[in-house]
């Protein structure tokens, strides 16, 4: 009898292990900016606008921050999370220019999906392509290149 508990504790261990117990919680709420020198990201306004109306119908803007990484490369930190229903201009004074970013992909993931313990609710978004520009990109973060 006790090495039927303790074969019972065993499984429900092992099972428990496979799964990934991490935070299904996501959102997008950076952009890595790449071959900008930190003078032209010190200022960054980005703009929200109702999603394929030609960048005509203007949400909303805001000045965005931006930090130095090791590498070289800014990270660009917005005021809340980007909403993938939204179409954003992105404007650096510093350089007068304007990138425009479209067309989001999402994707779904599991998490901390491990029978018997995974659940339906268990998957979170992940961000699998955009454009910039008019430009797809296949990728899991917004990179926007100089």
């Amino acid at each position: 009898m006790k090495v039927a508990v303790f074969i019972n504790i065993a499984i429900v261990f092992l099972l428990q292990a496979c799964c990934t117990k991490k935070d299904c919680n996501t959102g997008l709420y950076q952009m890595e900016l790449k071959g900008f020198s930190f003078s032209e990201v010190d200022t960054v306004v980005v703009s929200r606008y109702e999603k394929n109306s030609g960048f005509v119908h203007l949400i909303d803007s805001t000045v965005a921050w931006t930090s130095l990484n090791n590498d070289g490369s800014s990270t660009l930190y917005t005021e809340g999370q980007i909403d993938i229903n939204k179409d954003y201009k992105i404007y650096f004074p510093g350089i007068d220019q304007s990138y425009t970013l479209t067309d989001f992909q999402m994707g779904r993931k599991a998490c901390n999906s491990c029978a018997p313990f995974g659940r339906e609710s268990d998957f979170y978004d992940v961000l699998e392509g955009y454009r910039i520009n008019g430009v797809t990109h296949r990728m899991n973060t917004v990179f926007i290149n100089k």
